[in-house]
């Protein structure tokens, strides 16, 4: 079962997490979008995805209305129905928290399962397992947010409040993104002959969830790695 909850047709789904901010009561979810026309149409709402990673890159991009807008773009590709959930994210709490769990895995060869959650104090977060024959197995973060996420961030005063600034913490992850992660050996995903919404909608005012997702605090790595000072760790 790819989805968790009932089938749809179609080949491509654009995957939009949901109810990620800290003051929304409702659980964490995901939209699954395709392509109807000129429009994205929420087809199903799922509670987590399985599937093996087939691609990801990082996104960093100006757009007018917005600025520089940074993040991560990977494919979930279910073999055996034959379909593919690409997620088009913003950095964000959460977000990074599942980069950073991604990067515990020696590879992606490994069918995973993925979902968001909500923490006891509130905040969002990013659960990875890998599913093995005898269930899944959870997968913890990789860089610890004492070791290195908190040294990258800087504190900037704005209209008398002081605000975190990200820019070190999404180069970190930029990095790990590009020169780790997208080097991953990968299974290799099927071709289809189905084109229902395989133009991926870029990301938008709509995808972005808030900054005050609590920091992760499980340290992970090896001792090696808590050496890291100003150099990435790759």
């Amino acid at each position: 079962m790819a989805r968790g909850t009932t089938e749809s047709g179609g080949t491509y789904f654009y995957v939009k997490p949901k109810n990620l901010k800290a003051d929304v009561k409702d659980y964490p979810c995901m939209d699954l979008q395709q392509k109807k026309g000129e429009v994205y149409e929420v087809v199903e709402t799922v509670s987590f995805l399985t599937g093996y990673i087939t691609e990801i890159t990082k996104v960093d991009k100006i757009v007018e209305k917005y600025g520089r807008m940074r993040g991560c773009r990977f494919t979930l590709t279910d073999t055996d129905a034959n379909e593919k959930y690409v997620f088009d994210l913003l950095y964000s709490g959460p977000v990074r928290e599942l980069i950073n769990r991604l990067a515990s895995l020696p590879s992606f060869k490994d069918q995973l399962k993925i979902s968001f959650y909500r923490g006891d104090k509130g905040f969002a977060g990013a659960s990875v397992k890998v599913i093995t024959s005898g269930g899944a197995e959870k997968v913890d973060m990789k860089y610890g947010y004492k070791e290195h996420l908190e040294p990258r961030m800087k504190k900037v005063e704005y209209q008398g409040k002081t605000l975190n600034d990200y820019t070190g913490v999404d180069d970190f992850f930029d990095a790990l993104i590009d020169k780790v992660l997208s080097k991953y050996e990968m299974v290799k995903a099927p071709t289809t002959s189905t084109s229902i919404g395989t133009t991926v909608k870029d990301l938008n005012e709509d995808q972005h969830v808030e900054e005050d997702a609590a920091p992760a605090t499980t340290s992970g790595g090896t001792d090696a790695d808590k050496t890291w000072k100003d150099d990435l760790p790759f």
